[in-house]
């Protein structure tokens, strides 16, 4: 199943997009898997229910049936109402999806775009599943999420705060300069869905980063912006001028005492050795980093040099590590 599918959380378009996996537990390269066809995690590159599943065991057993590693509503992330929804769909295919239902699949956490939800019908269609997108009720929804995640927005962060942000989102160097001289604190903080894929937790730095606003990243260390510190993903500045490639920022941000030892889920040094950042891995290692340090997984930087290709580097940090 492909990423968008997976996003499922209790919007329409991903349990729409989850009831098709309730049907026909991934499309396949070709043609749609059956039901009553294997679940071979091995032979297909993208995954669907056989993400969750066991290995070469019937699809309606894996999704409805005991083989599942956790119940299928709960891994679903979907509610007892929409799993009954979805066996029906999946019982009495062609069908369509009644008004009723529409209401109760629209229920969840985040707002529908009308683009998934046009996505899920088309998918559904394929399946012979008609959906009548509920238009009105979806750009209400959104309406309703977009009020909302302002008004905790507002709760959250001062007019300074908000206009400082938001500068080092838009690669603004003037309104940044203008809100720094306002006095606005340099480790203000995003908040979670501040914007599309913004975690909470993120600072000014960190966010003109993600956005590849690299100078605006050096005059924030400049002005003297706390460079350790972390979002919810134990992610710093550092992390992300590595994943970016910005050199530049990367010095910067050791020059002024940025810590190496601050590791999210993956250790900063295997990002840039998988893209082949040979510059930023050695600044890296001059600064101390551990070339032995590993993942979750127990990759080092070497096995991700690897990974992105770069065998000469991987051979060498292999080197170095041995030494």
């Amino acid at each position: 199943m492909s990423d968008e599918a997976r996003k499922v959380a209790a919007n329409v378009a991903d349990s729409l997009e989850r009831l098709v996996t309730s049907v026909l537990w991934v499309d396949g390269p070709e043609t749609p898997a059956q039901l009553s066809d294997p679940i071979d995690t091995n032979g297909r590159g993208d995954h669907g229910i056989d993400y969750f599943a066991g290995f070469l065991v019937p699809a309606e057993k894996a999704v409805f049936g005991s083989e599942m590693f956790q119940p299928w509503g709960e891994m679903l992330s979907l509610t007892d109402e929409q799993c009954r929804i979805g066996l029906r769909l999946a019982a009495e295919s062609p069908t369509e999806v009644t008004p009723a239902e529409s209401v109760v699949l629209l229920r969840g956490e985040e707002p529908v775009t009308m683009e998934a939800a046009q996505a899920g019908a088309e998918k559904l269609s394929r399946l012979g599943i008609s959906w009548t997108i509920p238009e009105d009720e979806i750009a209400a929804g959104l309406e309703r999420a977009r009020k909302q995640l302002e008004d905790r927005i507002h709760a959250a962060q001062s007019e300074e705060q908000r206009q400082f942000l938001q500068a080092a989102y838009d690669g603004d160097a003037q309104s940044l300069k203008k809100a720094m001289a306002t006095g606005v604190d340099l480790d203000t903080r995003t908040i979670d869905g501040q914007w599309e894929y913004t975690p909470e937790g993120d600072t000014a730095a960190i966010t003109a980063l993600k956005r590849s606003h690299g100078e605006l990243a050096v005059a924030l260390i400049e002005a003297g912006a706390p460079v350790d510190s972390v979002n919810i993903y134990n992610q710093t500045a550092l992390h992300w001028a590595v994943r970016k490639g910005a050199i530049r920022v990367v010095e910067r941000l050791l020059d002024a005492g940025a810590s190496i030892a601050i590791q999210a889920d993956t250790p900063t040094l295997p990002y840039g050795a998988r893209q082949g950042y040979a510059a930023i891995v050695d600044r890296l290692v001059a600064a101390g980093a551990d070339l032995s340090a590993t993942n979750s997984a127990g990759y080092t930087a070497a096995d991700f040099a690897s990974f992105g290709g770069h065998s000469e580097l991987a051979e060498r940090l292999r080197v170095q590590e041995r030494s």
